[in-house]
Parts: C-alpha cells; structure tokens; sequence
C-alpha cells in the first residue's frame, strides 16, 4: 500500500502468508508483471488485479482448448495465413521484450493479445493448425514465465486412495 515493507511497520508478508490467501501462480503473475528493477507495490487489491488477468489468460487457454475439439481440419486459405503472421509478430514482440532486459511486463503484453486475437478471430470455422498452432505458441511462451502451466488438481478420493495403497506397500515392505 504504497509503503516500504518491514516487520517493524507491522506490514511484513511471507511467501507462506501470501499463499494462504492466494494461490502462488497470481503471486508469480504479480513478480512478472513488473520489471524486476522497479519497485512492487502489493496490496490485496492489486492481487485481486493480477488473479483476474491470469483467469483471462486461463480463459483464452480453455477456449482454444474447445475450439481444437470443435474446428475443422482442412487446407489454409489466405485468411488463415495472414492469422498465423499475426501470431508470429505477437510470438517476436514477446521474444523482443524478453531480450529488452527481461521485460516480463511487457512480454506478458504479448500472450494478452494472442488471447484477445484468438477471442475474436477464431471460431468452429478456423483451421485446425491455426487454432494449434497458437495454442502451442501460447504454451510455449507462457512456460516460459512459468504459468498457465498448472495441472488438474487430483481430487479428495484419489488422494486417500493413494495414502492407502503407499500404506499397504510399505507394510509389504515394497519400497
């Protein structure tokens, strides 16, 4: 809140403090969305900002996902050419702010337009390969930050199931 953090201000947060509260992906979202030589300025409310942008992200990611299920697989035509030119500029802008000083910031600019593009340019009716050719360009590069990389969490039953069966190995001395 605008304010030098320290214990003495009472205003001090540990990563452990943040992840009860958020989940780590909007805290690593939060890092990279500023240059690293530049002071952060955390507050709730702009980790709320930050949750919301990666669900945008996350969102592009889910509905390239549909469309790869729904499209169709035919021959490029010159629409979808020009489609895989856009992604390829937007590919260079992220590759040219990551080698400005790595400029997470503005690199994070680019996936924010892949999924904008893709949101209002794609539909049943696009190209298989365009469609996966930018859901692999936004993977690739979003890996590179390190989000939108998050597994399926395993569910409460196969956890147990799991404890379960690494009890009876251990009890058969099946290490």
């Amino acid at each position: 809140n605008n304010q030098k953090m320290s214990k003495s201000l009472g205003n001090f947060f540990t990563v452990r403090d943040i992840g009860k509260e958020f989940d780590l992906e909007v805290l690593r979202f939060f890092l990279l969305s500023a240059h690293y030589r530049k002071p952060l300025n955390f507050s709730r409310e702009v980790m709320e900002q930050q949750k919301s942008g990666l669900e945008r992200l996350y969102n592009g990611k889910a509905n390239l996902e549909y469309l790869l299920e729904k499209c169709i697989d035919r021959e490029l035509n010159h629409e979808d050419r020009s489609k895989l030119e856009k992604i390829d500029e937007y590919k260079k802008r992220f590759i040219d702010n990551m080698e400005d000083d790595i400029n997470t910031a503005d690199a994070i600019a680019s996936l924010f337009e892949i999924v904008k593009y893709s949101n209002s340019n794609f539909n049943e009716h696009t190209a298989k390969f365009v469609i996966q050719y930018t859901y692999d360009n936004l993977m690739e590069l979003s890996n590179i930050l390190g989000i939108l990389s998050k597994k399926e969490e395993i569910l409460e039953d196969e956890i147990l199931e799991l404890i379960e069966k690494r009890t009876q190995a251990r009890k058969d001395k099946n290490y």
